[in-house]
């Protein structure tokens, strides 16, 4: 179809509907596409902020991995030296189970060794009860025969050593152990097993001889007794645990004291008692509490009435049951006898209600009760040797000030009389309380207990008094003290009066005093103090105990005043020994002739010199 042309003389001003409605159109689809274009610019601005903080994200996640990485480093190598750490330390357990598996084995040798010891001792006591018993019917057969000819022979044990497998591992330890357990064992062990020196036996003091025999009484010792030390002024029977040991002391002694007879009643062993006793039969059950024995004491007429002391011993050793009965029999059968009031004092029974171990102890507390003023006066040692509270607290209560308590030379050397002394106002005085320390006390805990409840301050004074008293204890603890030395008067102190165990412990806290002890001790002055106390010791003993235990204290200066002072004493045996043991190269022999030849020794004596002097000079030359 043909369409006609255009007229295009038609008026341009008027819109054409045909061209008007797709330029609308266009024109809204250009708003839409810039809206639509805006829009998506909006989003890649968005998109692109989003990426920008991706982006930081990324880096800051990569700084942490690279940190991360470091320290997985660090931690790998942590974890390699802790691997090997492990590894060493596997490798010391594994060195220790064997250490332990080897001392196992060595713990099993010595139980071995230690069962055959126990065997052996069984043994011998079997053997000694064997003995006993056979003693004991010997005995009976032979009752009708006197009191002396009864007693059994005496039973003869050899001391307890070491045998053949304990000496053999003795043996295989080092010097420096044996010596320390030498030093560690006690005074019984060393004596059994000779390993103390003859003059140290000798100079052992009495406190020592004391808990020799209390040993050997406690573990029922089958050596031999007349082998120890003598005999001690004190009592040791409540340490009896056999009836063996009873008898063995029996026919040691030959004499039956109180305290003895009472420690057999206690444990009803009064038919080992083949003899009358030395003390009285009625004081040793008053003691022990045998009633029944008391009871027949009366019946049968052997006792006619009881004496003070058996009522005062029956309230010592804590029985009130037999105070009681003491009491009321004697009250019934002698109305006149007058019983003090302080016995019957329900407050002394309660001081007494704890008995002692002792029965000696039991006898001084029944003599504190019954003892007047001057009694205490006269016996006054007896009391302070002990040393006793409960007898100490008896005496306050009985006389109060009537005794002049803070004039008395108590010995305190326990926690419990230091108490005893404080509470009843006797430590005022502070030196004094000091010394008597220094002097007495058992162990470094008494000093330590003085200074800190009663402000007592221990000065250099106070190490001589523990010296001259051989108190080993005080000694060692003092000179551990700021302030306190050795000093010259210390080491005369020691020296004089040859206090065994304090030489010791100076000589161990500085080994440099051992020639200024030797050199104080081998004077006569040392010589006469030991004859003093009564002890028979010769100088040669002196200088061997001297040079066999501190040998570095004979010096070349030393030697020239001990060949002195042998020389004024004329002691040949001494002279002898120095030149012969401890004289050395340092030392020119010509000051020995010469000091010979200006001596005042007899001619005969100094010829003697002069050929041990050739003697020693030729050893000497021919050692070169």
């Amino acid at each position: 179809m043909l369409h006609p042309p255009p007229d295009n003389k038609r008026d341009k001003t008027l819109p054409d509907p045909m061209v008007a409605a797709p330029a609308q159109a266009l024109h809204a689809l250009v708003l839409s596409l810039s809206h639509g274009l805006e829009s998506l610019r909006r989003q890649l601005h968005e998109q692109h902020a989003a990426g920008e903080a991706l982006r930081a994200d990324l880096a800051a996640q990569t700084d942490a991995n690279t940190a991360l990485l470091g320290d997985t480093g660090a931690l790998r190598s942590m974890l390699a030296d802790l691997e090997a750490e492990a590894q060493a330390q596997r490798e010391a357990i594994a060195r220790m189970q064997v250490a332990v598996e080897s001392h196992d084995a060595a713990g099993a040798e010595l139980q071995a060794r230690v069962t055959s010891i126990e065997a052996q001792l069984h043994a011998l006591r079997d053997s000694l009860a064997s003995v006993s018993l056979a003693a004991q019917s010997d005995t009976a057969s032979v009752a009708a025969e006197p009191p002396a000819a009864a007693a059994c022979a005496a039973i003869v044990m050899p001391p307890m050593r070491l045998n053949a497998d304990a000496a053999s591992l003795w043996d295989r330890l080092p010097n420096r152990v044996q010596s320390k357990i030498i030093d560690l064992a006690g005074d019984l062990t060393k004596i059994a097993n000779g390993l103390m020196n003859p003059f140290e036996t000798k100079m052992i003091e009495n406190y020592r001889h004391m808990a020799i025999w209390i040993e050997a009484m406690e573990c029922d010792w089958q050596g031999d007794l007349r082998s120890l030390p003598r005999m001690p002024a004190g009592f040791f029977e409540h340490a009896i645990r056999t009836r063996s040991m009873l008898v063995r002391l029996l026919e040691l002694f030959h004499v039956i004291g109180t305290h003895l007879y009472a420690a057999a009643l206690s444990s009803h062993w009064e038919d080992a008692i083949t003899t009358d006793p030395l003390g009285r039969l009625e004081y040793a059950a008053a003691m022990s509490g045998r009633i029944d024995i008391l009871r027949n004491l009366i019946e049968t007429g052997k006792v006619a009435r009881f004496d003070l002391y058996s009522i005062a011993s029956a309230l010592a050793g804590g029985n009130l049951e037999m105070f009681s009965w003491l009491v009321k029999n004697t009250r019934r059968k002698f109305p006149d006898f007058e019983i003090p009031a302080h016995l019957l004092d329900p407050s002394m029974h309660e001081l007494l209600s704890d008995p002692p171990r002792s029965f000696g102890v039991i006898s001084l507390r029944a003599k504190a009760l019954i003892c007047s003023a001057s009694d205490f006066t006269k016996d006054a040692l007896i009391y302070y040797c002990v040393a006793d509270p409960v007898v100490l607290e008896i005496l306050f209560r009985r006389f109060g000030s009537t005794i002049d308590f803070p004039t008395l030379n108590i010995e305190l050397h326990n926690v419990q009389i230091l108490e005893w002394a404080q509470s009843r106002g006797l430590t005022r005085d502070k030196d004094k309380v000091a010394v008597s320390i220094a002097q007495h006390s058992e162990t470094a805990k008494v000093a330590q207990w003085a200074c800190k409840h009663l402000g007592v301050v221990f000065e250099q004074e106070h190490l001589a008094f523990s010296c001259g008293n051989n108190n080993s204890a005080m000694t060692k603890w003092l000179l551990r003290q700021p302030g306190i030395i050795i000093d010259f008067q210390v080491i005369y102190k020691a020296a004089d009066c040859f206090s065994l165990d304090c030489i010791d412990a100076l000589i161990a806290h500085d080994p440099s005093v051992a020639s200024k002890i030797v050199n104080a001790a081998i004077s006569k002055s040392a010589i006469e103090m030991i004859k003093r106390r009564g002890v028979r010791v010769t100088p040669q003993e002196l200088f061997e105990w001297l040079h066999a235990r501190h040998p570095s204290g004979f010096t070349p200066i030393v030697l020239p005043s001990a060949i002195g002072f042998a020389l004024q004493e004329e002691m040949h045996e001494v002279v002898a020994f120095l030149l012969k043991n401890v004289t050395t190269v340092d030392w020119d022999l010509v000051e020995a002739r010469q000091m010979v030849e200006e001596s005042n020794a007899s001619r005969k004596f100094k010829k003697k010199l002069r050929l041990l002097i050739d003697k020693c000079a030729a050893r000497r030359a021919s050692s070169l």
